[in-house]
């Protein structure tokens, strides 16, 4: 897979004010490099294949990241309400008053939505979906997908020490794409009518992700 983060010689020109005000809250979340690097990420996410798809690292200011990985850890999690889907879901607003929950709070909003259709060169101006789940060892994600309208699927990973034997991968069948996890790394892509899972955890270890859902 191309790893658009560390192409050379394509930055992103920000030119006009609706541009600026598009990256102005994001900013406070998402690395300066990604920002400055958006071109090429736009030319990642539509030649990457079947499913239009692009996997950042270092996505988010480490400090931020840092300390949202903290209190994931010590955040309380439920079993999902879906016996099919062997994860745990975080419920929102029991989300201490942290980095994480703020960037929760901007990944509910249109303008996270903008952000990311801005980067992306894709059509996302409404935020759906905010997830924060978690996965132990005999967890897994059967193949679903998530939407039949347009848009964008942000899955933002803070799992750390896995190995490929662990499991824990995000993958596409149709598609031959897999995408290990990865602390502080970014899978954006087009979900549209797309089957997707995860993959079993074999590890005594924990995958901490958090997905944001956006409509066209």
């Amino acid at each position: 897979m191309r790893d658009p983060f560390f192409i050379e010689g394509l930055a992103q020109q920000l030119l006009g004010d609706e541009l600026r005000d598009v990256t102005e809250r994001a900013r406070e979340f998402i690395s300066p490099d990604v920002i400055h690097h958006a071109v090429a990420i736009r030319e990642a996410f539509h030649n990457g294949g079947n499913v239009k798809h692009v996997v950042l690292r270092d996505v988010l200011r480490p400090s931020l990241a840092r300390e949202a990985g903290r209190a994931l850890d010590a955040a309380r999690f439920k079993r999902h309400h879906y016996p099919a889907y062997h994860i745990d879901i975080a419920a929102l607003p029991a989300l201490r008053a942290s980095a994480l929950s703020r960037f929760c709070e901007w990944l509910g909003t249109d303008d996270a939505a903008l952000f990311h259709g801005w980067l992306s060169n894709w059509p996302s101006s409404e935020s759906r979906q905010v997830q924060v789940a978690r996965a132990r060892r005999g967890d897994e994600f059967e193949v679903h997908v998530d939407m039949s309208d347009e848009g964008l699927a942000a899955v933002y990973n803070f799992t750390r020490g896995f190995t490929k034997r662990d499991g824990g991968a995000l993958y596409f069948p149709d598609d031959g794409l897999l995408v290990p996890p990865r602390f502080n790394s970014l899978a954006l892509f087009r979900p549209k009518d797309v089957p997707h899972g995860v993959s079993r955890i074999t590890a005594k270890k924990t995958r901490y992700t958090i997905t944001a859902f956006f409509k066209a």
